[in-house]
């Protein structure tokens, strides 16, 4: 190799740019901002659905951050201290919007612990966390439903069936 080809290679490494991958890039309008163009970012309807992973990944981290153990369900850690009710309110009203705001989201609920999901016989003390329980569980239970009859090609592809 002259001189001349390790300067041209030398420049082609030097152009290459890391970035994140493009989901990343919805974890906050900065990062928005960074990857996509302004007449995306400046979309009401883009940015109600950043803000709303932003919440909803606050509940979580807030929820997850306090539990003892994997395996204590939510009522349990209300119970014990670890969790307020509107903790739990909190991330079962986000949780609700995400399944309610069509079918892109619903396979989440095949990630979700079952220690999060409410027990029938769970009456909680406040109001707003019994909406929000009996919200989400309509909401999960919708979405289980609805991806009951899901064909999904890429596992045919995968699973070479």
């Amino acid at each position: 190799m002259d001189r001349s080809e390790h300067e041209h290679n030398f420049e082609s490494i030097e152009r290459i740019s890391i970035a994140p991958p493009a989901v990343e890039s919805f974890l906050s309008m900065d990062a928005a901002r960074e990857v996509w163009p302004e007449h995306i970012t400046e979309n009401q309807e883009f940015q109600s659905r950043i803000e709303s992973r932003q919440q909803l990944n606050e509940h979580l981290d807030a929820v997850i951050d306090n539990l003892p153990a994997p395996n204590i369900t939510l009522e349990d850690a209300i119970v014990q201290g670890y969790l307020t009710e509107a903790q739990v309110t909190d991330l079962y009203s986000s949780m609700s919007d995400l399944l309610e705001n069509g079918s892109d989201y619903r396979r989440i609920i095949l990630y979700t612990p079952f220690e999060f999901l409410p027990d029938k016989k769970w009456r909680a003390s406040t109001p707003g966390l019994q909406q929000q329980t009996q919200r989400f569980s309509t909401a999960y239970m919708s979405a289980w439903k609805g991806l009951l009859a899901t064909h999904d090609v890429r596992a045919n592809f995968v699973d070479g069936g």
